[in-house]
């Protein structure tokens, strides 16, 4: 068995949830941030732009307050408000893909 620790690994894109940065301890962790825009084409209808969201990068390492691993979240990037053409909301994969190290 693993024994708990405070720091992880990112093998993906991360974005946290409020509660989960709260949790970060941005000065004993080392770490890029990346934004990703981007365009939506809805067929028979127009291409859309995507709000921009940033991310902690793959191979960043977290140190949080309190034993955890990081779970991140989906991010609706556009939806019918943003567009009536759309017939659904379009999300970034913000979930967290982590190893625990030490």
């Amino acid at each position: 068995m693993p024994e708990a620790t405070d720091r992880a690994v990112l093998l993906s894109l991360y974005n946290p949830t409020p509660e989960e940065a709260v949790a970060i301890a941005p000065y004993d962790s080392c770490y890029a941030l990346v934004t990703r825009r981007g365009w939506v084409t809805v067929p028979g209808a127009m291409t859309l732009r995507r709000r921009p969201v940033r991310f902690f990068a793959e191979g960043s390492v977290l140190r949080f307050t309190s034993q955890h691993m990081p779970q991140g979240r989906l991010v609706v990037v556009l939806s019918e408000k943003d567009a009536p053409e759309l017939t659904h909301p379009v999300y970034r994969n913000g979930q967290a893909l982590a190893l625990p190290i030490r």
